[in-house]
């Protein structure tokens, strides 16, 4: 939503009906609206689902390793139907809203054994997926551009400001590193042989 536009935008959320995100659900829908998720532009439909976990990839044969979807229970889902728009909050804040475009069953367990190649429940993922909800909802998301509810890192960018970053430094070969646990040792030396033929490196 244009900045000019979001008072607007927002007045009309609240009179539509609510899904409250999870912390994980409040974060896609936030990597969705800043581009971090590009080419995607909303919660995944089962047909796209289904290509990811069978193939990592997308329809259009873009790679993507795991499904973006917004799980709900059932027997919350049931309470919205194609067509229909709903508003998403997060802790009391609303964010944004779904143009809900599809509603479908997820197979979790079917699904988790395609992507984490188990369906046992010790595995974090695996449990993490099932509690999500094995009903989703799919379609274009609108973002009303305030992130305050999330708490984010003052580390944390936008890919447009990365980029610009990135320009401003003038990198030309950059190398990124994830990892869910804190940097040890073995990191540290890895990431620093990468900066022996990289011009930066983006955590």
């Amino acid at each position: 939503v244009r900045p000019k536009d979001r008072d607007e935008a927002r007045a009309r959320a609240t009179r539509l009906p609510l899904v409250n995100l999870t912390a994980r659900a409040a974060s896609d829908l936030l990597l969705l609206a800043t581009g971090a998720f590009s080419p995607l532009s909303g919660f995944m439909g089962y047909d796209a689902s289904r290509s990811v976990v069978e193939n990592l990839a997308l329809p259009d044969g873009t790679l993507w390793p795991f499904p973006v979807l917004l799980q709900l229970h059932p027997s919350e889902a049931a309470a919205f139907s194609p067509g229909s728009r709903v508003a998403l909050a997060y802790r009391g804040e609303l964010l944004g809203t779904l143009q809900v475009e599809e509603r479908f069953t997820v197979p979790g367990k079917e699904w988790a054994r395609e992507v984490f190649k188990t369906a046992e429940e010790a595995h974090p993922g695996v449990a993490a997926f099932l509690a999500s909800g094995e009903a989703a909802l799919a379609g274009p998301i609108e973002w009303f551009g305030d992130a305050s509810a999330l708490e984010l890192s003052d580390d944390w960018r936008t890919p447009a400001k990365t980029r610009a970053e990135i320009a401003r430094r003038g990198w030309q070969a950059v190398a990124g590193f994830q990892t869910r646990n804190p940097i040890h040792r073995a990191h540290e030396y890895v990431l620093r042989t990468v900066l022996e033929v990289m011009d930066g490196l983006l955590l």
